[in-house]
């Protein structure tokens, strides 16, 4: 059986691993120490309604790759902030005009509706137009940053990506928003 296996871990509190094969009908998961307290806010985070709905930013992750999203999402729910999960354009699209997201981090490349037009979309509609849109994408073409910008991205990040790097952009194009946390009425 030829395969991959991947984990990954935060310091002092959990491990998630993988397990992939031709052979397997599907990918073999699980956590280390058993379901802790991140995987339980991961749930939380899939539902899109996690128990402390309005104390931190909402983050909107959308990647096909669910591996990716579920990094970054456990990563951004240890650190505090509220996170949602998208797969395609179309739906991160949706998502944000009923959501309404602090940050969107998109990768550009999809099936379907791409990054790219998700993005034009977001841009082009008074809804969405101040999101703000962190581009997470494969593409090293020397072009990328420039045509992501044209889209309407505000970021541009290249992967492989660290989730602690990928935080510290998030936190940086939040200051430029100027985010407040909602105040109660």
């Amino acid at each position: 059986m030829v395969g991959l296996v991947s984990v990954r871990s935060v310091a002092g509190d959990f491990a998630r691993w993988t397990a992939r094969a031709k052979e397997l009908p599907r990918p073999i998961e699980g956590h280390w120490p058993e379901r802790s307290r991140i995987g339980s806010a991961v749930m939380c985070a899939k539902r899109s309604h996690p128990p402390d709905s309005v104390s931190s930013p909402l983050i909107l992750f959308v990647d096909d790759f669910e591996d990716a999203r579920d990094l970054y999402a456990e990563y951004f729910v240890f650190r505090g902030f509220r996170v949602a999960l998208s797969s395609n354009g179309a739906d991160a699209i949706a998502k944000a005009r009923e959501l309404a997201p602090a940050v969107v981090v998109m990768d550009l490349r999809m099936p379907g509706m791409d990054g790219w037009e998700a993005t034009r979309q977001l841009k082009s509609d008074a809804r969405t137009a101040t999101i703000p849109v962190v581009a997470l994408t494969a593409h090293a073409f020397m072009d990328v940053e420039m045509r992501a910008r044209q889209a309407g991205c505000d970021d541009v990040i290249i992967k492989p990506c660290l989730p602690e790097e990928l935080l510290v952009r998030v936190e940086k194009t939040l200051k430029g928003r100027r985010y407040r946390k909602p105040q109660p009425a």
